[in-house]
């Protein structure tokens, strides 16, 4: 190796040789790779320096970065890869691994140099997936539409919140039946309570389910979400829910996605494997 005959070869290295060859006990020093091999001769052990950082340059590049977007993965990739370059992606965890020196047949490598793209879930689809089939109180429920009315689509975000005002002016009520009516609501039958008395009778109108228009992943393309809301009532208190369809599948065709412009921004194969 040049770099290492250069280091070997000065006159400094010489002197530090033979000095340590007179005093310390070496009995001989030998170049191997990037390290110095030292044989002592008092008590017959063999010493190994590292002398990379010595070098002008690395010998090899030991490194992994990791990325939030396929963009920045993108470019690393076609700044760094060679032909023993590969991806691998997992969809269990979410991330697409480019080793830019990987092995090739019957030429293993280090895998030393590495690209991690993470796909992190962006913050609306941690907001309504962390609540999927949890309970909410009548008022809990109002102030979780309220302040996401923005992700839903379908019926309008204007709807909802009437929805959610129409909950909270109705808070001092008991409910006492639900009915499933032909255009797709749920009718709640309720009574007002007051002073502990079962006052007027009235009727609530909700969806029996809703769209949402979010992203699944930080960067990613907004995907149409479907929810199916549920509702409890136990002793006139009434309990929603909401499920939201399908969330496995949402999730691989997210993932899909991003695979494909990994794909066409590399534009290579994408292995599928347990990274």
């Amino acid at each position: 190796m040049d770099n290492l005959d250069t280091i070997t070869s000065g006159s400094w290295a010489a002197d530090i040789i033979e000095t340590a060859k007179a005093t310390q006990g070496v009995e001989a020093i030998y170049a191997e790779g990037k390290a110095l091999i030292v044989a002592h001769s008092k008590d017959q052990k063999i010493t190994e320096i590292d002398i990379e950082k010595y070098l002008p340059a690395p010998t090899r590049i030991i490194k992994t970065i990791n990325v939030s977007e396929a963009t920045s993965f993108i470019d690393y990739w076609q700044t760094f890869a060679t032909d023993a370059s590969v991806i691998l992606a997992d969809l269990n965890s979410q991330k697409f691994t480019a080793v830019f020196d990987y092995h090739q047949p019957g030429k293993p490598a280090w895998e030393s140099h590495k690209c991690v793209l993470v796909s992190c879930y962006s913050s609306e689809w941690q907001t309504w997936s962390g609540r999927d089939k949890k309970p909410f109180s009548q008022i809990e429920f109002a102030e979780f539409i309220e302040s996401n009315a923005i992700d839903i689509i379908d019926p309008a975000a204007a709807v909802m919140i009437e929805v959610a005002m129409t909950l909270q002016a109705n808070k001092k009520v008991k409910f006492n039946s639900g009915v499933r009516l032909d255009n797709g609501q749920i009718q709640l039958g309720y009574h007002e309570v007051i002073d502990g008395s079962a006052g007027a009778k009235g009727d609530l109108k909700i969806p029996d389910k809703f769209k949402l228009a979010i992203r699944i992943f930080q960067g990613g393309e907004k995907y149409e979400v479907e929810c199916h809301l549920r509702y409890r009532i136990n002793d006139g208190d009434l309990k929603f829910f909401y499920q939201v369809v399908r969330p496995e599948r949402l999730l691989e065709d997210a993932f899909e996605t991003i695979k494909k412009q990994v794909q066409t921004g590399c534009q290579g194969s994408v292995m599928l494997a347990v990274a």
